[in-house]
């Protein structure tokens, strides 16, 4: 396994724990957590997964901030959009770099 295989594992591994701390703790949860890494964008993020950008920004305050940051964030999605942003997570980590290129490019000028 390469480094950069045993860090996703170890990512996931994370992800799947924290999934389970959750629902121990509040058996009926009707949210799911998924850490995330990256130049994410919450309005990028709720148009790809067809969730209203109130109640994403409801479920995980200070989004923007954090992730701009670089910091490691637990995202909170109603049950069933997680596998959602899953399958179009590249898309929109694509999307959101694209969207911070054109603003810083936009200010340049």
């Amino acid at each position: 396994m390469t480094a950069l295989e045993l860090d996703d594992y170890q990512a996931r591994t994370d992800d799947l724990q924290t999934m389970q701390l959750l629902l121990d703790q509040n058996e009926g949860l009707k949210e799911s957590a998924i850490k995330i890494a990256g130049k994410y964008n919450s309005e990028i993020i709720a148009k790809n997964i067809g969730i209203d950008i109130s109640l994403f920004n409801k479920l995980n305050p200070n989004f923007n901030k954090c992730v701009s940051a670089g910091k490691t964030y637990l995202m909170k999605l109603p049950r069933g959009l997680d596998t959602v942003f899953s399958s179009k997570k590249n898309t929109i980590l694509g999307e959101s770099v694209q969207q911070l290129l054109n603003n810083s490019m936009a200010i340049s000028k």
